[in-house]
């Protein structure tokens, strides 16, 4: 609870090869569509926990 992030729930992941592909729903509503390494599968519903690391990131709203 003392980390930095968002709390959220995984609806769903797909592996895509040299990426997968989750999107969470987080704990104030919101959808993120976030690509991670392939060997983290995530669960349907899996609690996880949010956070920007320190690395060059491209963030696009949807729709």
């Amino acid at each position: 609870p003392d980390s930095p992030g968002v709390d959220g729930v995984v609806e769903e992941s797909t592996f895509l090869g040299s990426v997968r592909r989750s999107t969470v729903l987080t704990s104030d509503g919101s959808r993120v569509v976030v690509e991670h390494a392939p060997e983290r599968r995530l669960g349907d519903r899996e609690p996880v926990r949010l956070a920007l690391a320190i690395v060059p990131a491209t963030v696009r709203p949807i729709g």
